[in-house]
């Protein structure tokens, strides 16, 4: 058994939205971004993708700000890089280096980074990656942890949790709950069932469903994480084998895909409602496309109330990504409001003021920044303030 991988049961992707199926295809010599129609499982290229030539799996996740998909893929000489590719294009956003095999990737909208698990050589440990350089920053070590259930991760983003399928030290399965913000274990009941897999937070209804093989069936079901009990909703018909891969969840949308293998050994795309169940559409594939996910935005946390902060400034930044400016809209644009450009760390970069009569928005030249992840930072004479991301690229 590998020390940090248990891939007990796996698919290729599991996902809940009306777009189209996006993942990569090996053709035997280079290795490409498509897309997979989901009512005749046809696969069309979107583009080849550059230098990598392979994929280390389970390491798919998607940027849900920047619309793009991120893996970790490996070229010629064994050099490994975390790709990052625009869904609807296929051309390279970010292709840092990724020395660390860094697993179960999740990207998180909150602060625009990628969490994972990593064994450095003794002992596991949950980490942030920068998707722009690349760069790990170890936030907790597991040390109970000797070994990871695959396919099993996925994000709680209301409240800042990393869920994952272990097993313990103790030859224990766990489901932890890992509070990202400090790497705080918040839960870990025993994991009855580590044949779950598929695992993802549905927003329109906060609940989490995945797939689960009973050894005869495969159920679909509801997955409640802090408990790590499971309720069956729906036995999906005709799979013999499940494939490996990664999965991946549309916010609010209701299908729910995933890749398997039939009774007569086809591989076939399997769309389900993501409500119910039911099996919609199973068409058969002739070409095996990993790591399927669909690009969408980000899961937007539920309203607090119907009165909101009257201290909390609203105002929107635009474009996102943006390249040399961007605008910002709001009900402030007639004041002189104070702004300021902070980086990730909270280090002031740009500031200023402004004043914008009869206008819709305002502009800001942001052409001497580096392409990265900013905080545009606005405060109202009145003492109202309120602070928004935005994203560089070039």
């Amino acid at each position: 058994m590998k020390k940090n991988s248990l891939l007990l049961f796996a698919v290729f992707s599991t996902i809940v939205s009306a777009a189209q199926p996006t993942g990569l295809w090996f053709d035997g010599a280079d290795l490409y971004l498509a897309t997979v129609n989901p009512l005749t499982g046809v696969k069309t290229n979107i583009a080849q993708v550059p230098l990598v030539t392979g994929i280390v799996s389970p390491t798919f996740t998607k940027n849900n700000n920047l619309g793009t998909y991120i893996f970790r893929g490996v070229d010629n000489s064994n050099t490994y890089y975390l790709t990052e590719l625009d869904f609807t294009s296929g051309q390279v956003v970010n292709m840092p280096l990724m020395p660390d095999n860094v697993r179960e990737l999740q990207y998180y909208c909150a602060d625009s980074m990628i969490y994972g698990i990593w064994d450095d050589g003794m002992v596991e440990n949950f980490v942030r990656l920068d998707p722009v350089t690349g760069m790990k920053t170890t936030i907790a070590s597991l040390p109970t942890v000797s070994a990871y259930v695959g396919e099993s991760s996925f994000i709680d983003p209301v409240n800042g949790i990393y869920y994952l399928g272990v097993l313990d030290n103790t030859s224990t399965y766990r489901f932890l709950g890992i509070q990202i913000s400090n790497g705080t274990v918040v839960s870990n009941p025993v994991f009855a069932n580590p044949n779950i897999t598929g695992l993802e937070y549905r927003c329109a209804d906060s609940t989490v469903y995945g797939i689960w093989w009973d050894g005869n069936a495969l159920q679909y079901i509801k997955f409640n994480p802090v408990t790590a009990t499971r309720t069956n909703i729906a036995t999906v018909p005709g799979i013999f084998a499940i494939s490996i891969g990664s999965q991946s969840l549309s916010n609010n949308g209701n299908l729910y895909y995933f890749t398997g293998i039939d009774q007569s050994s086809s591989l076939r795309l399997y769309e389900l409602n993501a409500l119910t169940g039911a099996l919609l559409n199973s068409p058969y594939m002739a070409e095996t496309v990993n790591g399927i996910m669909l690009d969408y935005g980000c899961c937007q946390p539920p309203p607090s109330g119907l009165n909101p902060d009257p201290t909390v400034l609203s105002f929107t930044i635009f474009p996102q990504p943006a390249l040399d400016l961007i605008k910002i809209s709001g009900d402030f644009l007639n004041e002189n409001a104070a702004w300021k450009i902070m980086d990730v760390k909270g280090s002031k970069l740009m500031s200023g003021s402004h004043r914008e009569k009869n206008a819709n928005y305002f502009e800001l030249d942001i052409s001497g920044l580096n392409p990265g992840i900013y905080f545009l930072g606005i405060s109202r004479p009145n003492g109202q303030s309120g602070q928004s991301k935005f994203i560089v690229v070039r």
